[in-house]
C-alpha cells in the first residue's frame, strides 16, 4: 500500500478542486439566494443528506459483524451464507443482494477505513463513498487500501463532477497497476544440444512439462 500511494500522481494524490462547495454557499449554487424559501429547503437537504454519512457508516458496522461470524463461508458475502441471510431478512432485500450488502460492510470496514472515518464523521457524502466501493469492488485488496488512503486525503469541499473525475482517473491508474501484475509471464521453450565427447550429444528440452512429454 505503501508503495501504491508513494506512486500515485501527484493531480490525484492531491485531488485539487477548482469551485468549493459548501453549507452557506449552497443558496448561490443553486439559484435561490433571492428566495428564502427554497433557500431554506435546499439547506434541509443539505443537513439530511450530511446526516445520512454516519448511519450509512452504522450500517456497515452492523454488515461487517456478520460477515465475522465463525460459521460463515471463507469470502465473507457470498450468497447463501448465514450472515448473508440474516443482513437478507433484516435489510428486506433479496437474498444476493444481502450477500453484496454484507461484503460491501467488510470491504468499508476492512480496506476503506480511513474515508469511512470521514463518513461517520459526517465528512464524505453517503453516494459517493457508496460509489466509490462499487467502482473498486474488482481491485485487489492492496489497491484498495491505497486508494482509501489517498481519498480520505482528499478535500471533498468539491462539486461530484470534480470528485468523480479524480476518483475515475485513479481507479483506472490502480487497475493498470493491477493489469500489469497480473500479464502472464511468457513461457521459455527452446532446444539445446551439446556434445559430450565420444560421438554422443545431449539434447535439452525446455518448457511446459506436457508439451515436452508430448
Amino acid at each position: 500500500m505503501e508503495q501504491f500511494v508513494a506512486r500515485v500522481p501527484l493531480s490525484l494524490a492531491r485531488g485539487a478542486i477548482r469551485r468549493p462547495v459548501s453549507r452557506e454557499a449552497l443558496p448561490g449554487r443553486a439559484g435561490v439566494e433571492e428566495d428564502p424559501v427554497l433557500a431554506g429547503v435546499a439547506r434541509t437537504l443539505w443537513d439530511l443528506e450530511v446526516q445520512e454519512g454516519p448511519l450509512l457508516a452504522r450500517k456497515y458496522f452492523a454488515l461487517h459483524a456478520l460477515s465475522d461470524r465463525p460459521d460463515e463461508a471463507p469470502e465473507p458475502g457470498l450468497e447463501g451464507d448465514c450472515g448473508s441471510l440474516i443482513a437478507a431478512e433484516a435489510l428486506r432485500v433479496s437474498a444476493s443482494r444481502g450477500a453484496r450488502e454484507v461484503a460491501d460492510g467488510y470491504t468499508a470496514v476492512e480496506h476503506f477505513p480511513g474515508c469511512l472515518t470521514r463518513l461517520e464523521g459526517e465528512e464524505f457524502p453517503a453516494f459517493w463513498f457508496r460509489e466509490m466501493i462499487r467502482m473498486t469492488r474488482t481491485l485487489r485488496h492492496v489497491l484498495q487500501q491505497g486508494i482509501d488512503e489517498v481519498v480520505a486525503g482528499w478535500d471533498l469541499h468539491c462539486t461530484p463532477k470534480t470528485f468523480f473525475k479524480n476518483l475515475r482517473a485513479l481507479v483506472a491508474w490502480a487497475e493498470s497497476l493491477q493489469a500489469a501484475d497480473e500479464a502472464p509471464v511468457p513461457v521459455e521453450r527452446g532446444v539445446r544440444v551439446q556434445e559430450v565427447g565420444g560421438g554422443m550429444s545431449c539434447m535439452t528440452l525446455t518448457g511446459p512439462t506436457p508439451e515436452v512429454y508430448s
